[in-house]
Order: structure tokens, then sequence, then C-alpha cells
């Protein structure tokens, strides 16, 4: 499987890093992106660990994930937006979050990682 971007119209990106190694990461169209964000669909590598007779545990394969980021969204400078994210529409980031699952609509949210603030 082939990665993917797709940036709509009028998205504004400063400074921003995306990464799809093997999924779509999907922006909507009139999306602002301050600085130094980083945007991807991967862990680039598998998170094993190894036993104490030096042995891998688990799978060694990546879990990679579609990101999806919603029309009129505003992302703050420095946030990291990771696989399996989903940001929906009118929805804003605060600056130096970590998204890494859903965030509705119409929201404020911020953090490590982030939650919804308030309603907009």
């Amino acid at each position: 499987m082939q990665g993917k971007i797709i940036i709509q119209d009028h998205v504004d990106l400063n400074g921003t890093s995306i990464v799809a190694s093997t999924h779509t990461v999907q922006i909507g169209s009139h999306t602002l992106i301050g600085p130094n964000c980083c945007i991807m669909d991967a862990d680039f590598h598998s998170v094993d660990t190894v036993d104490t007779q030096g042995k891998k545990r688990g799978s060694g394969i990546e879990k990679n994930k579609d990101v999806t980021i919603g029309k009129n969204v505003w992302i703050g400078a420095q946030c990291i937006i990771l696989k399996g994210a989903q940001i929906g529409n009118n929805s804003v980031i605060a600056a130096g979050s970590i998204v890494n699952g859903p965030i509705p609509e119409n929201v404020i949210a911020g953090g490590v990682p982030a939650k919804v603030i308030r309603q907009i």
C-alpha cells in the first residue's frame, strides 16, 4: 500500500511536515496549520520489546492509520498530529498539542493528548 497526501483548496501550511508512508493524510479546504507542525500516518517502526533472552515479543508489523483533518480547521504552532487522528470541521487545536484520536466538529481542543476544552 502506498501513502497518499490529499490537500484541498485554500489550505495554508507554514513549515509543516506531512508523512504518508502507507495510508492517507487528508486536509480539508480552508484549513490553517501553524508553524512547525508534524502530521504522520505511522510510528515508522513496530513497538516490539525484547525479552531477557534477546527474543522479540510482538508482531513486528507497523500499525499505520489514516489521518483526516476536516474543513476550516485551525491547528496552532508546534502540534503533532499522529496516526489515526480525526479532526472535525471548524475545530481549533491549541498550540503544542498532540492529537492521537478523534476530535469532534466545532470545538477547541488542546493538551497532550488533546482533549476537548469547549464547544465553539
